[in-house]
């Protein structure tokens, strides 16, 4: 393991998150999150299963878990949103597991107003035939 790949891994274990993904797109494995249409689809096809209700942070929740049973993801009961999702990683170091918490913002003008993007000077709109 490299020196800097060590370095990512005291960071990841002492709970600086921003380290693991960096470390997991160094050794070719991707955590995907699907959004709550996708999660659908996974339920539906079998690539994801529900594994219990559970109430977490307060919330109740529904563990699901990749069909080999691997990987683990809480959603929100209510909103299907994620809210937790843990990955672990082997290294000569020993087994890393770092749990990924999300938090939602509810929808607010200021930061909806971030996302309508101004268009460039000469842009014009046309369509495909």
């Amino acid at each position: 393991m490299a020196e800097n790949d060590a370095a990512l891994m005291r960071q990841a274990a002492s709970g600086q998150a921003a380290a693991f993904p960096e470390l997991m797109r160094r050794h070719d494995q991707a955590i995907t999150l699907p959004s709550s249409d996708g999660l659908g689809a996974c339920l539906r096809d079998g690539q994801r299963r529900v594994l219990q209700n559970a109430v977490l942070n307060g919330q109740r929740t529904i563990e699901l878990v990749r069909g080999s049973g691997y990987e683990h993801l809480w959603i929100a009961a209510a909103t299907y949103l994620p809210e937790r999702l843990p990955g672990t990683t082997t290294t000569p170091y020993g087994t890393t597991t770092v749990a990924f918490a999300f938090d939602f913002l509810r929808p607010a003008a200021a930061s909806l107003a971030t996302l309508r993007l101004p268009i460039p000077a000469g842009f014009a709109r046309t369509t495909i035939p």
